[in-house]
């Protein structure tokens, strides 16, 4: 009983733990972006960041193209074991003129597996 009692309390203690996390905080950050493989990056002094998502803006705005000066305000992060910082943007400022640039919601109810798909019937046979 006592093991019982030890591990609920352990248990409720790391969930605790878990939800004290805060989501990272905004930030503001100018520079130069440079086009590598298709992909969007922000130099700003010695730092330099991974926008996600970016790519898919150039059509709807124009000067958005590889040397374009900018500001960006969104979250950083770096996963474990990687050195490059990503940079998830909701606003971006391109020659003066402020763009809201909040990536997607999903739709409701569409909780993807890993690499986005849904999640596989239990029932249905594997797919080979």
């Amino acid at each position: 009983m006592k093991q019982l009692v030890f591990f609920v309390m352990l248990t409720l203690a790391a969930g605790g733990l878990l939800g004290a996390q805060t989501p990272p905080a905004a930030i503001t950050v100018t520079g130069t972006l440079e086009l590598k493989d298709g992909r969007f990056f922000l130099k700003s002094g010695s730092s330099s960041y991974y926008v996600r998502g970016l790519e898919r803006h150039t059509d709807a705005i124009a000067g958005l193209k590889d040397g374009a000066q900018v500001t960006l305000e969104g979250s950083a992060s770096t996963r474990d074991g990687q050195t490059e910082q990503t940079f998830i943007p909701i606003k971006l400022t391109l020659n003066g003129k402020a763009y809201d640039i909040t990536p997607p919601a999903p739709p409701d109810g569409e909780r993807g597996g890993r690499s986005g798909n849904p999640p596989a019937d239990r029932n249905s046979p594997p797919v080979r």
